[in-house]
């Protein structure tokens, strides 16, 4: 008698595991595919900042010889385009 309650019970108990597990896997793999997609951007944007920074970079040289106006773009530079530059390993002249 005990066994057939426990049959009764296992049986609905399996199938919803199954499911559970089942949307879990989906889920997931929908998370992947997301997690590719924003890797992906990132991967554009940061080529676009570094072919930007590239357009603007000064070596030492050329800071040292630039004119005023030059050396005080790059001295006084908007602070998050300084900071992606280190991100990055780009060095800016002067600084």
């Amino acid at each position: 008698m005990n066994y057939q309650k426990l049959k009764w019970f296992s049986v609905p108990f399996v199938i919803i595991l199954t499911l559970v597990m089942t949307g879990y896997m989906y889920l997931n793999s929908l998370r992947a595919v997301a997690n590719q997609e924003a890797i992906q951007k990132c991967e554009q944007i940061e080529e676009c900042i570094k072919h930007e920074i590239n357009k603007c970079i000064i070596d030492r040289d050329e800071y040292e010889k630039g004119d005023q106006y030059t050396r005080n773009l790059l001295d006084e530079e908007d602070p998050s385009i300084r900071y992606m530059c280190q991100l990055l390993g780009v060095k800016i002249g002067g600084g």
